[in-house]
C-alpha cells in the first residue's frame, strides 16, 4: 500500500501558490462545558476500594520510563507507609529497601517531619521565590552552610534533582562562556530535556536527538570492558589518562564542565576507586573545566556522628575555591 504523507506535506508547504492547511479539529467529541458541581458530585460518589484505584490508575495515568501496561502490571499499588515499611491496597506489607528511591531515609511516618510540615503550611504554605524570602529558607541555608566543606556556602534552591542539574549546567556555561558538558555513560541525571541528554544509560534513548554539546565518557568501572588492571591506583591513572585524551579531542576551550554522579546510583551503586575524585578534580583544574557533582541519590542520607555527609566529602574533594 502506498502512503502519500510526503505529497500532503509538500502540498501544505509548497514554495508558491496557495498554502492550504486542514481545518483544526477539537480534542472534544462535543462542545465542552465544565460543570464543577457535577465533577464534585461524581468524585464524592466514587468508592475508593482496590478495584477503583486500579481502574483509574489504568485509565487516567501515564507511567514513567516504560509502556503503561507493563508498568501497571508490575507495579506495587501502595496505600500507606510506616517506618521502613510500605503497605499496598490489599494490606500486604513490604520493606522499602530503596527508601523511596533514596529520599525517605528518616522513615515514612516521621512525626517530627510531619509536624514541621504542618506548622509551616499553617504559617506560610508558599512564597514566590523570585521576589520574596522566608525565615525557614534562611534557617535551612545557614544549616547547609554549617554542614558543607570549604567555602561552599551559597545555595540555589530548586524543585528537584533534574532541575538542579539543568541549573548547574546553565551556571557552568554562563560562568565559563563554554558550551560542552562531559558526563559518563553509566549515569542518570534526570528526565527533562537537558538532564536526559546528560544521562548516559538507556533512559536517554527516547529523548534523542539530545543536546549536541553533551559528550559521554567511559566510567572507571565498565560493564563488558576493563582497563586491564586490578590495581585501583593503575585503574585511576588509566581512566584519567583516557579522559584527558577525550578532552584534547573535544577541545579544552570548548568544555564548560564535567558532571558525575559521585557514587553511581541506579547504574550499579558504584563508589569511585580511591583517588579518582581528586584526580578528576586535578584534571579539571589543569584544563580550566568545572566539576559538577550530582549528589541526588546520596546527599539526603543522614550525617553520621563522624561527620560523613555528601559522598564527595569522603574523598576530601575540593569543591569550591576563589576565582
Amino acid at each position: 500500500k502506498t502512503h502519500k504523507m510526503a505529497s500532503k506535506v509538500n502540498g501544505c508547504y509548497q514554495t508558491g501558490g496557495e498554502r492550504g492547511l486542514p481545518p483544526a479539529k477539537s480534542v472534544c467529541a462535543s462542545p465542552y462545558n465544565l460543570n464543577c458541581d457535577e465533577v464534585l458530585r461524581k468524585d464524592a460518589e466514587r468508592e475508593w476500594g482496590p478495584e477503583s484505584v486500579l481502574r483509574y490508575i489504568k485509565e487516567n495515568t501515564v507511567f514513567t520510563w516504560g509502556a503503561n501496561t507493563a508498568y501497571f502490571n508490575n507495579s506495587l499499588h501502595l496505600k500507606s507507609g510506616k517506618g521502613i515499611y510500605v503497605t499496598d491496597i490489599y494490606g500486604k506489607r513490604y520493606i522499602d529497601f530503596n527508601s523511596g528511591a533514596m529520599c525517605c531515609s528518616l522513615g515514612l511516618d516521621n512525626e517530627e517531619i510531619a509536624q514541621a510540615v504542618y506548622e509551616q503550611i499553617r504559617e506560610l504554605p508558599y512564597a514566590y521565590p523570585c521576589s520574596s524570602t522566608t525565615p525557614v529558607k534562611a534557617k535551612f541555608s545557614a544549616l547547609l552552610a554549617d554542614m558543607m566543606p570549604g567555602d561552599l556556602k551559597h545555595f540555589f534552591f530548586t524543585g528537584g534533582g533534574t532541575e538542579s542539574n539543568e541549573s548547574a549546567v546553565r551556571m557552568a556555561r554562563l560562568f565559563t562562556g563554554k558550551k560542552k558538558i562531559l558526563t559518563r555513560y553509566r549515569s542518570y541525571h534526570g528526565a527533562t530535556a537537558m538532564s536526559a541528554s546528560l544521562t548516559g544509560d538507556p533512559r536517554r534513548y527516547p529523548a534523542e536527538p539530545t543536546d549536541p554539546n553533551v559528550v559521554h565518557l567511559m566510567d572507571p568501572y565498565c560493564y563488558n570492558f576493563d582497563w586491564g588492571t586490578t590495581s585501583d591506583d593503575e585503574l585511576v591513572r588509566r581512566n584519567l589518562q583516557y579522559i584527558q585524551e577525550v578532552i584534547e579531542y573535544e577541545g579544552p576551550t570548548q568544555i564548560a564542565a564535567i558532571m558525575i554522579e559521585t557514587i553511581t546510583g541506579t547504574n550499579g551503586v558504584l563508589a569511585p576507586p580511591k583517588g579518582y575524585l581528586n584526580g578528576l578534580r586535578a584534571v579539571c583544574d589543569k584544563y580550566n573545566i568545572l566539576l559538577i557533582c550530582d549528589e541526588g541519590s546520596h546527599f539526603p542520607r543522614p550525617c553520621s556522628s563522624s561527620g560523613e555527609c555528601p559522598a564527595f566529602e569522603e574523598s576530601n574533594l575540593t569543591v569550591a575555591h576563589e576565582q
